[in-house]
């Protein structure tokens, strides 16, 4: 059984490689303040972008948080982090104050909003939080993750240095 299981992983991140090799076109993005940003502009800024999915509800996204503030306080001159709230209904009220809570000061936007980011970012339309999506100034998905890891930064690391 467990034989099956990894073949059936190994199939699907096969799957995921394809996908990931694709240089992405330029797309928008609008915060939940309102500011609008371009893909192209912010990797003019930056040599990589995080993507960081969770929900606001959720144990692992918001277990996730330290490390994700750690990632941007080591990488903060290379790496701009994004937040996507990936729940179906978000409540503005419960993203403010999940901000608070955490110290969650990135970017953030709402997934509902944006048809092309959902795709880059849950390219199987299989919602997981959290999940991390890395993009390089090539325009290229350089690292997937979906769930939670207690050693993110370090599976990241190989691919930021």
């Amino acid at each position: 059984m467990a034989f099956i299981i990894v073949l059936a992983s190994g199939c699907e991140k096969e799957q995921q490689q394809d996908k990931d090799t694709e240089t992405l076109e330029n797309f928008s993005i609008t915060d939940i303040y309102g500011t609008s940003y371009e893909l192209e502009s912010m990797l003019s800024e930056y040599n990589y972008l995080l993507f960081f999915g969770f929900a606001t509800c959720c144990h692992w996204s918001q277990s996730s948080i330290p490390q994700i503030n750690t990632i941007d306080s080591i990488y903060n001159d290379i790496i701009h982090i994004i937040g996507v709230e990936g729940s179906p209904t978000p409540d503005e009220n419960d993203i403010r104050e999940f901000i608070e809570a955490y110290n969650f000061d990135e970017t953030i936007i709402l997934r509902i909003d944006n048809a092309v980011l959902n795709y880059i970012l849950y390219p199987d339309s299989i919602l997981a939080f959290p999940s991390l999506l890395i993009i390089d100034s090539e325009k290229k998905a350089i690292y997937r993750q979906s769930g939670y890891l207690e050693n993110t930064i370090d599976s990241i690391t190989k691919y930021l240095e």
